[in-house]
Formats: structure tokens, C-alpha cells, sequence
């Protein structure tokens, strides 16, 4: 009978793994292809390459990258492929089998442990999508903390486990504190429980090897701490409880019933609702009654489903006090999958002990419910996301076939799904939005292209990107078109040799002084157009400023000699996200009053007004500085990445101010030996986000020729000590005291 029960055990083990298998094997086709799965693709590839190891996901600090290196063996034999992207969810969570079968079984006996199993294996629908698609290590979570939960039930039913079993208790406790952030809430139930069997004569032996697969596991943690400072993603919010309840039941409910995202028959949704009820009835049940039962010490001996009831409780309480909570998110509760996956067993079971065709119903019901939620949705997205590979292939053909090397495209998804079918063609090619990519080195190789080729819409973005080029780089350019995009590349700024006009040869009323006393905590507010007049008539060919976060709907700049007669220099335009900087043109990086400013550049004008025209009706905007340029006649060498290293090496600088040319050409060095800042991009170096910087011995900055004279005068006025090095046209200034804060503008300092 043991062989004959053994036989059966082992059948019904590999049915329930090929089940698991094949069901996520048979979905994940295109529903890993988000531009978020793509980025674990592309860290596997680094990983495997030996070109990068990252320890987190890239862009996220609070987020560990397990995923990619679990699939970067795979990549490192077959190369990045599409279907590798589900690698590590499908493998981790067809295994998670085993914990759910582990803690049911040690919970309420082997028929509860096959039934947790099953459940897993057939998922709800969005709990599905995490388990093919990798987007953040959910199934690693949610597997890992099943696994330390029948740890501590096991610990709570007074085993001793050996060195080896605490080691890699341990080991997975640290490994998923590193993962992320959601495997918090049982380090907690873990800590109390093991605290109970240390009061009860815990093995030393055991201790110790609990603890150095710990110190083990964290080690990822704790390297990539020392180095990537964290983002304080969360923070405890006690206020808004009502708000973070609601947030709760519609994560939740969206895993079960997600109504909203489904085209399957309303049945399905009914059985679905139905389930849900069940789940949820005999979870809640189940964490009541253990935690009365314990507390009331009527359950003898000590009721084994203790660790899930107070798990349960420490998630709730740390979930509802987070205030990720409001998002709503169904990924923040996927914990709680272990908990309605063991307590629907336990029903499951207790209704086949009383009457065997009713528990089986339960079981075949859930999973019927769950199987075709999930046949209805992944049915339709199969034929959406394979005619998108055709198109994904298609633009990426087009994008190498033009000679690209990399691309600047501000859709987000489509530009890291067409730049990693470029890496699987074996034609790689970098891309980035305008805020910069998740991964630092990529977009540094896109801001150090001299050519890249920007991907717009047809329509009206296209027509602003070519009138924004024409306003301030005197509108050189190539374009190719795929359908509704354009690929516009070959931009080369015809920007002419300039002076800038200081302040001080203005005359401006006294409610626009802000404009011009080159400080940035003073602020033109204004919803009218101005007017600014020069002390003598100059040649103009430049004008610049600096928004705030208000900015106005259209702009147009005109000039006068005499004030009564204008000449447009630039037609009305929204607020440019264009701007030049050495041989190339950026797109802003943020809307933000630390960030980029905007540029236009006309053929030289002789004028003495220049009118800042703001299109009706206008809301309230924000203006920092203005600034005024006029042609001149030298010209100056173009300065060479290695003159200006070679200059701040000599002067021993630490920090470096340069534009987003320079910063992006020098950062790649490798024989830099001082931090390169530039106004902000999306970066792991949170020194990318700021402008302001202290004026101290050790920092420079490399300012636009035509800005050097003013910032000259301005410090020899405020008798700050600095040098200056001539690096054609640019100049370098190197400061030799302490003078409080300054702003780096992108092109010179101004005051804090």
C-alpha cells in the first residue's frame, strides 16, 4: 500500500507541476513584451554579457533585479530572445508549488497541501499576469514568504530544523528583503515566531546558521545600499485610513473579479465574484478564529495556522498604514495570494472531510473559474500582441536599416520593445525618453551621440518638434517616415557666434527687475506679455530663459528699433521642449524650475526692444532669468572633450558643472576622477536631479563663451575668488572659496 500510495503521490505531484507549466507556458507569448519586462530582458543581457551587474532593477532603487539574474544564464547560452523574458516568473512560480504544498500540509495535512497546490498552479487571472511576466519579482515574493511562513509553522509546531534548513531560511529572508519591499511585513511574523522558539530552547547550532544565511542573503542588499542611495518610495500616512481601505478592497478585488480588464462572459465573472466570496469568507475565518482560539488557549495543542493568521494581521496593519496604499495597486496585496490560496484549501479539505463531492465541486469550481478568466483575457491580448511583434520588427528594421545608433522616442513602451528587438537582431540600438532610460549607460551613450534620431508622432507633434527646431537652431534636419512616425535625424544647429548683453546695459521697470538680477529665488509672475529695452540699439541673434513650473500656452519674440514698428524673430509656439547644447539638439528633461531652458537663435536683427509676446488669453507664468545676446564677429575653435578633461584634471576639481554634450561624454571616461553634474535626468545618481551647488574650492564649471564676461563681472563684484581657463568656446571656472550657493543653468552660474 506505501508503494501503491507513493505512486500516486508522485502522479499527482507531476500533474500538478505540468498543469502549473504548462499553464503559464501556453499565455506568456507577448504579455512579457511591456516596456517594464523589457528592462529585466535588457539587464539579463548586461548581466550576461558581462557588461553590467546591476543589483537593482534599473530606475528603481527599492527593488532588487533577482529576475535578471536568474534569466541571465539562459540569456548567456540562447542570447536575448523574446520568449526568455518569462524565464524567471514561469520558472519561479511553476516551482512556488512546493511552499503552498509545504505550508497546507503542515497547516491541516497533505489533502490541503495538494489542494494550496493546485490553486497555485491555476492562478487568477491577474495574479497570472505576474507569474509569466516579469515585472518586479511578485512571484519570488509571493513564493518566498509561503516558504518562510511553513518555516515558522514548523517552528511554531515545535520542530527543530538543522544548521542547513535556518541557513537557507535565512538565506531567503535575505535574498527577499533585497527583492523588495512587499517580503517586509514577515520579517516581522518570522522575528516573533523564531523569538518564541528561542524562549523554548532553540538549537544553538540552528541560531547560527539562521544567521549567516541571513548575513548571506543581504549581502546584495547591503552592496547595493552603500552605493545607490534609496528613493524613499514609502512613507507611513495615518492619515486618509478611508482612502487606504478602499485602496486595499479594490486590489484585492481586482485579482478576482477584474471586471474592468476582462471581455470574457458574465458568468465567468460571476463564478469568479463567487470565488472571491469563498476566498475571502474562509481567509478572514481562518485568521479569526486561529488568533481567538490561541488567545483564548482552547486549541491544543497550539493551533498550526497561527504564523498565516499573524502574518495576515502584520501585512494589513503595514499595508494600510503605507501610503503606497491609495494607488489601489492589485501587485501591493499579491502577499495576500498565500493567504487565500491556504485558507480556500482549508475549506476545500474541511468540506471533502464531510462530504467528499462538495469539497471536490469547491476545487474544480475555483479553478474552472480562474482557467477560463484567464483563457478569455489571454485569448485576445495572443492575437493583439502578435501582430505588435510584426510591427515591433518592422520598426526596428527601419530604425537599423537608416544607420541609428541611437534613438530618442517618447513612447515609453514601444521605444524599449523596438530597441530590444534591435538587440536581438543583433543590430543594437540605444533609446531613451526625454527624461533619460532606466539604465544610466544608456543614456549616456544616447546623450553623447552626436546624431541621434528622434521618433515622433505624425500630426501636431511633428509639426511643433520642426517648428521648435527651426526657432532655435535654424532648421537643418533629415526625415523619414514609417506610417504615422517620423524619424528625424541629421539636426545640426546653425547657432551664430553671440555675446551676451548684460542686465545692466537694460532698462527694466521695477516689477521686472527679477527678470535680469541673475538670481533664481527671484521670480517674474506675470500673465501679460512684456518688454524689454536696451540702453543703446545692439545686433541681437539670441534670446534664452529660464521657466518655472508655470509656463505660458504660446510665446513669440519680436524686435524694434523705435518701439512703434515690430519684426517677428519667431512665430507663435508653445513653450519649446527642444534646446541646443555642442553639435547636437536635447529634448527637456522635465517641466520643472531646476531644469533646461529654452533657446531661440535668428539671423542678427539691430534692435532696442525686444518684446516677449504672450498669445490670449494666458494663464499666470513663471520667468527665473532672461537673457540677451548679440552677434559678433569672432569666431572660436569648438572645444574638444579632452581639453576640457585635461583642464579640470590640472586644477584638481571635484565637481564639475557642464551642459548635457560635456556631462554625458565625460561621465563614460574611465579615467574621470570627478563628478560631472548637468541639469537633471531619470538616474540612479540622484546629483543628475539638482542645480543648486555650493561655489567651493573644488568646483568648476564650463560656461558658454558669449556668458563669460558677465559671469566674470558678477563675481569680480562679489569679490569671489576663481580662475578662468580659455578651452575655445568655452570657458572653465575654477573657484578657490567658499561664496554660498549657486545655480548651474546648463550654461552659467547664477545666484541661489
Amino acid at each position: 500500500m506505501k508503494h501503491h500510495s507513493s505512486l500516486w503521490g508522485g502522479v499527482l505531484w507531476l500533474s500538478i507541476l505540468c498543469a502549473g507549466l504548462i499553464f503559464r507556458v501556453a499565455m506568456p507569448w507577448g504579455h512579457a513584451h511591456q516596456g517594464d519586462a523589457v528592462i529585466i530582458a535588457k539587464m539579463a543581457s548586461d548581466i550576461a554579457t558581462g557588461v553590467e551587474f546591476p543589483l537593482v532593477y534599473y530606475g528603481q532603487n527599492y527593488m532588487g533585479s533577482i529576475e535578471a539574474w536568474i534569466t541571465a544564464p539562459l540569456f548567456a547560452l540562447t542570447g536575448p530572445t523574446w520568449w526568455g523574458i518569462s524565464f524567471a516568473p514561469v520558472l519561479v512560480s511553476t516551482l512556488g508549488v512546493i511552499p503552498f504544498y509545504l505550508l497546507g500540509s503542515a497547516i491541516q495535512g497533505a489533502r490541503t497541501g495538494y489542494i494550496a497546490a493546485s490553486l497555485w498552479a491555476i492562478t487568477p487571472y491577474v495574479a497570472t499576469i505576474y507569474n509569466i511576466t516579469p515585472r518586479g519579482c511578485y512571484p519570488e515574493v509571493v513564493c518566498g514568504v509561503t516558504f518562510l511562513l511553513w518555516y515558522a509553522t514548523q517552528k511554531w509546531k515545535g520542530e527543530k530544523f538543522g544548521a542547513a534548513g535556518a541557513f537557507a531560511a535565512g538565506l531567503i529572508s535575505g535574498l527577499l528583503l533585497w527583492t523588495s519591499p512587499l517580503s517586509e511585513p514577515y520579517v516581522a511574523t518570522l522575528a516573533f515566531f523564531v523569538f518564541l522558539s528561542l524562549r523554548r530552547g532553540a538549537c544553538g547550532v540552528e541560531i547560527a546558521g539562521g544567521a549567516a544565511g541571513l548575513a548571506t542573503g543581504l549581502v546584495p542588499y547591503v552592496m547595493s545600499k552603500s552605493f545607490i542611495p534609496d528613493q524613499g518610495v514609502t512613507a507611513i500616512e495615518l492619515s486618509g485610513f478611508a482612502k487606504h481601505l478602499e485602496g486595499l478592497y479594490w486590489g484585492v478585488r481586482a485579482t478576482y473579479i477584474p471586471v474592468d480588464e476582462m471581455n470574457a462572459p458574465y458568468i465567468v465573472a460571476l463564478a469568479a465574484a463567487a470565488v472571491a466570496v469563498i476566498v475571502a469568507i474562509t481567509a478572514g475565518q481562518l485568521v479569526v478564529m486561529t488568533i481567538g482560539r490561541t488567545i483564548a488557549m482552547r486549541d491544543k495543542p497550539r493551533s498550526p495556522a497561527l504564523p498565516v493568521a499573524v502574518f495576515t494581521v502584520v501585512f494589513l496593519v503595514m499595508f494600510l498604514v503605507n501610503s503606497k496604499a491609495a494607488l489601489a495597486e492589485t501587485r501591493y496585496t499579491l502577499p495576500l495570494q498565500t493567504v487565500f490560496i491556504i485558507g480556500a484549501a482549508s475549506a476545500a479539505d474541511r468540506l471533502w472531510r464531510v462530504f467528499r463531492p462538495a469539497g471536490i465541486t469547491l476545487v474544480v469550481f475555483i479553478l474552472c473559474a480562474n482557467f477560463s478568466s484567464n483563457y478569455f483575457n489571454y485569448s485576445e491580448g495572443v492575437r493583439y500582441y502578435r501582430g505588435n511583434m510584426e510591427y515591433f520588427r518592422s520598426l526596428a528594421s527601419w530604425i537599423a536599416g537608416v544607420g541609428a545608433r541611437s534613438v530618442v522616442w517618447n513612447d515609453y513602451n514601444l521605444m524599449e520593445q523596438v530597441t530590444y528587438q534591435t538587440l536581438v537582431m543583433g543590430k543594437p540600438v540605444n533609446g531613451m525618453e526625454s527624461a533619460g532610460a532606466r539604465r544610466l549607460r544608456t543614456t549616456l551613450k544616447v546623450e553623447s551621440d552626436p546624431d541621434p534620431a528622434f521618433v515622433i508622432p505624425a500630426g501636431e507633434h511633428y509639426d511643433n518638434f520642426t517648428s521648435f527646431i527651426k526657432s532655435c537652431c535654424g532648421g537643418v534636419f533629415k526625415t523619414r517616415t514609417n506610417g504615422r512616425l517620423y524619424l528625424v535625424s541629421g539636426i545640426r544647429p546653425d547657432t551664430r557666434p553671440v555675446a551676451s548683453i548684460p542686465p545692466s546695459a537694460w532698462r527694466l521697470k521695477d516689477d521686472k527687475k527679477a527678470l535680469g538680477d541673475r538670481r533664481m529665488s527671484t521670480t517674474l509672475a506675470t500673465d501679460d506679455s512684456f518688454t524689454v529695452e536696451l540702453a543703446k540699439p545692439r545686433s541681437l541673434a539670441r534670446v534664452r530663459v529660464i521657466f518655472g513650473n508655470r509656463r505660458p500656452g504660446s510665446i513669440r519674440i519680436k524686435v524694434s528699433l523705435d518701439g512703434r514698428t515690430w519684426d517677428s524673430v519667431s512665430g507663435y509656439n508653445h513653450p519649446s521642449y527642444i534646446f541646443p547644447a555642442g553639435p547636437r539638439v536635447y529634448l527637456r528633461s522635465r517641466w520643472n524650475p531646476e531644469r533646461d531652458f529654452e533657446e531661440w537663435n535668428f539671423p542678427e536683427t539691430t534692435a532696442r526692444y525686444v518684446r516677449f509676446e504672450i498669445g490670449n488669453p494666458s494663464s499666470v507664468y513663471d520667468i527665473h532669468e532672461m537673457f540677451l545676446y548679440e552677434a559678433r564677429d569672432s569666431h572660436y575653435a569648438k572645444v574638444s572633450m579632452e581639453r576640457i578633461h585635461e583642464a579640470v584634471t590640472k586644477r584638481d576639481t571635484r565637481i564639475l558643472a557642464a551642459n548635457r554634450w560635456m556631462c554625458a561624454n565625460l561621465t563614460l571616461r574611465p579615467d574621470r576622477r570627478y563628478e560631472v553634474i548637468q541639469p537633471s535626468l531619470r538616474s540612479m545618481d540622484p546629483r543628475l536631479d539638482v542645480s543648486r551647488w555650493k561655489i567651493a574650492p573644488g568646483f568648476a564649471a564650463v560656461v558658454d563663451k558669449a556668458d563669460a564676461p558677465e559671469l566674470e563681472n558678477r563675481l569680480e563684484t562679489s569679490k569671489v575668488e576663481f580662475s578662468t581657463t580659455d578651452l575655445g568656446d568655452y570657458d572653465l571656472f575654477v573657484f578657490d572659496s567658499d561664496s554660498g550657493d549657486a545655480w548651474w543653468t546648463g550654461f552659467t552660474l547664477i545666484g541661489y
